[in-house]
């Protein structure tokens, strides 16, 4: 079984959506998300583009407030965006995405 990771750090709400690409190839995908210290509000809405697609499809939504910060999903995709809405100002967050078969 072929695992593929990839990570983004030290992101916050000022630097905006971060575009991740990750292999078509996989079909599962966990987002785990770490955030710097405990924030008092914000969500990161996740969202996929398929295979050959510039079009991104919002798949969920992470309370970043939340003790649960992780996600799966299921299918093609070519990248994930992550959107940051209402996070704490000095505060990072970090992405990251386990893809397999």
């Amino acid at each position: 079984m072929r695992l593929d990771r990839i990570s983004s750090t030290g992101n916050t709400q000022a630097g905006g959506a971060v575009t991740l690409d990750v292999s078509d190839e996989a079909i599962n995908h966990q987002f785990s998300i770490e955030v710097s210290a405990t924030p008092t509000t914000g969500t990161l809405t996740i969202s996929g583009a398929g295979v050959n697609s510039e079009t991104f499809v919002d798949i969920g939504t992470i309370d970043l407030t939340s003790a649960d910060l992780v996600k799966l999903t299921y299918g093609m995709y070519d990248k994930f965006k992550f959107t940051p809405t209402s996070f704490d100002a000095g505060k990072t967050y970090d992405i990251h995405i386990s893809s397999w078969e």
